[in-house]
């Protein structure tokens, strides 16, 4: 059996059939029910299980991963931060969920999904439990089920970051059935593929679109990039500018049908945007207000900030909020970087941004590798960055179960790209 992203030979003991059916299993029921809450005892004994597998695997083994100092430093400050934290029960209950979770996930991965048959257990897992969470928001958008998505998943936002999440994984994988032509394989994903792009138009999430987008500008830069392709670098950027095509216009569906502010009057000088919903979601949506509140907030508490906590943003400033903004839109800065900067100050955004500059340098150097299983680990890992970033530009969806999804993938991929190494 061989993964259809890294199919290459790794120098690892072999995994048998049974162990990598179980760990099929295990991924799938983990990738099916992280999008939604109302399930949390199970989720943790998923994790558990995961974390027991790779446990195992280490001590057979004997060595640990590694992992990027600095990604190491930005999980160490959360719980340092209980130090100076504004609300130190707030901070300690986030700590679990938020923080050591997504470290043991990212670290179980790593040390676990290094062979062959384990990645390409993990990539199956990965595609069965995406076509479930799709299927069923296919399912609730056709009015044929009761699921909502603001009530078990926390809304479409978080909804459509697992989506992009979903992406690079999935590009890669058609793109690699296509080159080895399994016809079979590639027409499954294919069709898994139709489903989330469907999935992702029925939630009217704007942002989705344009972080597609840039996952797939990043894909065709590394396919462009590649040798590997060059049989089928016309024909696969011809299909790739479709879907871009398709993308823009789903995009421009999206603008029409959302309002660009949803907290008043886009501003002074601002008349006649509602005639160009496309404008008047770049220059006059509610954002620009919130963002330059939030701002004014980090000064208060430049260095360290208030403390770790997702939460921790509303509930320390809730006596400065404006009173023509609804809850919702006070429950954080709607930016993942502002949000860094105010809940653990400019050290921890220095922290994160050196983290993704770690992992980014990692995956480049695995894509300029003559290694094509390498090099498909760095693509997959750059568009994931890049996808992931993007998607939180202008909201914030790293709690819970995305936050998870982001590094329980990043350690698939650092996993994928050790376990190449020479014994």
């Amino acid at each position: 059996m061989r993964s259809p992203l890294l199919h290459q030979p790794c120098s690892q003991r072999a995994v048998t059939p049974g162990e990598g059916l179980a760990l099929f299993v295990l991924l799938a029921l983990l990738f099916a029910t992280l999008p939604f809450n109302g399930i949390i005892a199970a989720r943790r004994l998923l994790l558990l299980l995961f974390v027991g597998v790779a446990a195992h695997a280490l001590l057979r083994r004997r060595a640990l991963p590694a992992l990027p100092l600095p990604v190491l430093g930005w999980f160490a400050l959360a719980p340092l931060s209980l130090l100076w934290s504004e609300n130190r029960a707030l901070s300690a209950s986030e700590l679990i969920p938020d923080a050591l979770y997504p470290f043991l996930g990212m670290l179980a991965a790593t040390a676990l999904l290094r062979t062959p048959r384990t990645l390409a257990a993990a990539l199956g897992g990965l595609f069965a439990g995406a076509a479930a969470v799709v299927a069923a928001g296919l399912w609730q958008a056709g009015g044929q089920a009761s699921y909502d998505w603001q009530a078990l998943a926390h809304g479409h936002g978080q909804f459509t970051t697992y989506l992009v999440m979903l992406l690079p994984f999935l590009l890669l994988a058609l793109v690699e059935a296509l080159r080895v032509r399994r016809a079979g394989l590639a027409v499954l994903l294919a069709l898994l593929l139709c489903g989330a792009l469907l999935a992702g138009l029925s939630t009217v999430n704007r942002m989705f679109w344009l972080s597609a987008l840039v996952v797939l500008l990043v894909l065709c830069a590394g396919i462009a990039l590649r040798r590997e392709y060059a049989a089928l670098r016309g024909r696969l950027l011809a299909a790739a500018a479709l879907i871009g095509a398709a993308i823009a216009a789903a995009f421009a569906v999206a603008v029409r049908l959302r309002p660009a502010n949803v907290i008043g009057a886009p501003g002074p000088g601002a008349a006649g945007l509602a005639d160009n919903p496309l404008l008047a979601t770049f220059t006059g949506s509610e954002r620009f207000e919130m963002w330059r509140f939030w701002l004014g907030r980090i000064p208060e508490h430049p260095l360290l900030g208030i403390g770790f906590g997702y939460d921790m943003p509303r509930l320390v400033f809730l006596p400065d909020k404006p009173a023509h903004w609804h809850e919702l839109l006070f429950a954080h800065a709607h930016n993942l970087l502002l949000d860094i900067a105010i809940r653990l100050g400019m050290l921890g955004l220095a922290l994160f941004i050196a983290a993704l500059a770690a992992l980014a340098l990692l995956f480049w150097r695995a894509l300029r590798s003559p290694d094509h299983g390498a090099a498909l680990a760095g693509m997959a890992g750059l568009a994931l960055l890049a996808g992931t970033l993007s998607k939180n530009l202008t909201d914030d969806f790293m709690t819970r179960g995305p936050l998870f999804i982001f590094w329980l993938l990043v350690g698939l991929l650092l996993g994928a790209l050790q376990g190449r190494r020479p014994a």
